[in-house]
């Protein structure tokens, strides 16, 4: 995990359901975006959402404005110590 938040701290979710994820893959690809998939999803006010990680904020952002994601604070991925 500590990879995650050191090499690709900016993390977007997207409505996880198979088209959207597939276009916004292949859309990160196109781009090629920082993007590192890590398979996570996340229940966020009854809805699941797919978790895409990337190394730089611009990047994030791209996938955040196409696909109407959200950001997700890594600081609430963290266990406790």
């Amino acid at each position: 995990m500590a990879d995650t938040y050191g090499n690709w701290p900016f993390q977007i979710a997207i409505p996880d359901d198979e088209e959207t994820c597939v276009k916004a893959t292949s859309f990160c690809s196109r781009k090629q975006l920082s993007l590192r998939v890590r398979g996570a999803s996340v229940v966020h006010e009854g809805r699941w959402w797919a978790v895409f990680c990337f190394t730089y904020h611009g990047d994030a952002e791209a996938l955040r404005s196409t696909f109407e994601g959200r950001w997700v604070h890594a600081h609430l991925w963290r266990p406790e110590n």
